[in-house]
């Protein structure tokens, strides 16, 4: 018999080698050693993913740093943030890209952006909405414009709010930093999965 749990237990991991220090999570202690096994190796692919991504393999490699901070620990949901910097020989700067996985530790799921939604409920048409209202709010320079929410947009959770964000340079300049977009579940409540619902 599954029993509730008020949170799940973490032990960090460490990849190293003499320019890259990179740190992430695994989960220990799971009622279901093949669901333990497969949300680590989400967890673990993400991270790689993100080496890759940013540059691990290149020759002109000069340093590059992993953390992750837990967003949200509560019941079975889990979301975790991976941030990773890379700063290359010669470059004006470095370059910060982040990740996340959002995952429900009893069921094995590891959520996109769509799948927290109802069937039908134009999800993104809302998402849209309340974005490019604090696009205008806090008045982020732009790239290129703004145009609507997707279904695999990055996302994760926390005990207030949904929070969508996008890579430097994907719409705003360096210097921006990465946006994130807090959406309050009060917004979105009747259009949530009714398995979605995280408790503040």
């Amino acid at each position: 018999m599954y029993e509730a749990r008020s949170y799940t237990n973490l032990l960090i991991q460490q990849y190293q080698n003499n320019k890259a220090t990179v740190q992430y999570p695994q989960i220990i202690g799971l009622p279901s050693t093949e669901t333990q096994i497969k949300l680590n190796k989400a967890i673990k692919d993400k991270v790689f993913s993100l080496m890759d991504e940013n540059g691990i393999k290149r020759k002109d490699l000069e340093e590059m740093t992993g953390l992750f901070e837990v967003k949200l620990n509560q019941g079975d949901w889990l979301s975790i943030v991976f941030t990773n910097y890379a700063y290359w020989k010669n470059a004006a700067h470095g370059l910060t890209l982040q990740g996340s996985i959002t995952m429900n530790v009893k069921t094995g799921t590891i959520y996109e952006l769509r799948d927290l939604f109802k069937e039908g409920s134009y999800y993104k048409t809302r998402l849209t909405a309340l974005i490019k209202k604090q696009f205008k709010k806090f008045q982020f320079p732009l790239i290129q414009p703004y145009q609507s929410v997707k279904d695999t947009d990055d996302f994760y959770l926390t005990k207030s709010g949904l929070v969508i964000y996008y890579q430097s340079y994907e719409y705003t300049p360096y210097y921006v930093g990465i946006p994130e977009f807090t959406i309050p579940y009060n917004k979105i409540a009747s259009i949530l999965k009714p398995e979605v619902k995280i408790s503040s």
